[in-house]
């Protein structure tokens, strides 16, 4: 499927707002956490496999062409369209499209300027096989209550089959919002061109005049969420939306509790960087063998401090990785095996750390038992994620062992308190005591899920 990217707009909205109102870029390319609004659109459409993209350009049309360019570096074919009447509204940016996309039996339209999560166009995508010659289906939002202004937000009203009867900012009967995503048809087009005969030019003029057949429906978006960027504040809400949807169904009780609290807001300032995820990863690799120096110099508390310095920087990689689309298996691959050398080399460190102070030979016994039962956590998500392509999560499978600290960020802050107090006996026999456990415990918790 083709998409089509309405980018064409001034956005004085925004530029009015922003600080002194010093904006040199068009809109499209306005920054949010170290991506342009035109950006994430466009890897937002990549990660829901579409590659061919076309973006209609107006308002300082060329600035937009020489910052995207052709889209190979973003793994997608772009093409542009001028269209020198945007200043008529939204809907002539549509019709500018008209001679490339109109032999489409389908394409994907949405706005430069809503920033979204990839499942919102995904549940859009998934009616491709039903939507009919000349019809049109909106993405649209039912949780009015949760729409951020709502009173700027361009409302429909839809019946009990899906049709929207009216869509509209000014009517006062509605029942969700248009959330910018629309499945077109040619339909679109010949509805505009009415439109525009009759001196109306906006995209909800054509929808409307369609709806009035019964030619459009709603697809709702769901739990997602979406939103209209039209000023500063709208930029702002739209950054602290993308910072909390960081947060992992997978995140073990210190990772809720403590260390998203200290890495999504790190995330935040490293977004707008040309720091990788994978320099990040290998960061995190670092400070593990730092952690693992200190335990043998005997420097406990330092050791600690940095092993859970290293749970957070751990999760530093992925929230980065999410956040700018930056995502890859071999990325993935890295940090994983990374993660399992930190660990053992800290648990080495605490071993032969205490074996150097007090020449105590059962340490090595207990730095065993917690060297093989740490890795076993993410072998056995990895393992199962393999056999059922289902992420493990353990609210879902751990049963009460979901409160067992035996994760990557339980053990990292069991390592931290033990050596604040200088029990790294204790702790290590802590750890080899829930890991195993816990490993022990999937395998019976799992047997219902493998063997079904």
């Amino acid at each position: 499927m083709k998409a089509l990217i309405l980018a064409a707009g001034e956005g004085r909205r925004l530029k009015e707002s922003a600080a002194k109102g010093k904006i040199y870029f068009p809109k499209p390319l306005t920054p949010l956490l170290g991506l342009s609004l035109l950006e994430r659109t466009i890897l937002n459409l990549r990660e829901n496999g579409i590659e061919e993209i076309f973006i209609v350009t107006g308002y300082q049309g060329e600035k937009i062409k020489r910052f995207i360019k052709d889209g190979s570096r973003y793994g997608v074919k772009v093409s542009y369209i001028d269209n020198d009447q945007w200043t008529k509204g939204n809907g002539s940016s549509v019709l500018a499209a008209e001679r490339t996309l109109k032999k489409e039996s389908s394409f994907l339209l949405i706005m430069a300027d809503h920033v979204m999560q990839p499942g919102a166009v995904k549940k859009l995508l998934e009616s491709d096989e039903q939507v009919k010659p000349g019809e049109v289906y909106v993405l649209v939002d039912y949780k009015c209550q949760k729409v951020f202004r709502i009173e700027e937000a361009t409302k429909v009203l839809v019946d009990s089959d899906g049709r929207i009867l009216d869509i509209g900012k000014d009517i006062k009967d509605y029942n969700a919002v248009d959330c910018g995503v629309f499945l077109c048809t040619s339909g679109i087009f010949q509805a505009l061109s009415d439109e525009a005969l009759e001196g109306r030019h906006a995209l909800s003029d054509g929808i409307r005049r369609l709806a009035k057949n019964g030619m459009v429906k709603g697809v709702d978006i769901g739990e997602e969420w979406w939103i209209d960027v039209d000023d500063k504040w709208d930029l702002e809400e739209a950054r602290k939306r993308l910072l909390e949807s960081l947060r992992s169904p997978r995140d073990g009780l210190i990772s809720k509790l403590i260390n998203r609290r200290l890495s999504i807001p790190i995330s935040g300032l490293v977004a707008s960087t040309r720091v990788t995820p994978n320099m990040i990863s290998f960061l995190n690799f670092l400070v593990a063998c730092l952690s693992a120096a200190a335990f043998i110099k005997g420097l406990w508390p330092v050791g600690g401090l940095l092993a859970q310095s290293a749970a957070v920087i751990d999760g530093v990689d992925g929230e980065i990785a999410r956040l700018k689309y930056m995502a890859t298996k071999y990325g993935a691959y890295f940090d994983s095996i990374l993660d399992r050398y930190g660990d053992a080399l800290i648990i080495f460190g605490m071993t032969l750390g205490w074996y150097l102070a007090h020449s105590e030979v059962f340490i090595w016994l207990l730095g065993s038992a917690a060297l093989i039962g740490s890795p076993m956590s993410m072998l056995g998500k990895e393992k199962f994620h393999a056999l059922t392509g289902n992420p493990y999560y353990p609210e879902k499978y751990d049963g009460f062992l979901r409160y067992v600290p035996a994760n990557r960020d339980g053990r990292l802050f069991l390592i931290m308190l033990g050596s604040i107090f200088g029990q790294l006996p204790l702790v290590l026999g802590i750890l080899a005591v829930i890991t195993n456990v816990l490993a022990f415990g999937r395998l019976v918790m799992v047997r219902k899920v493998l063997c079904r």
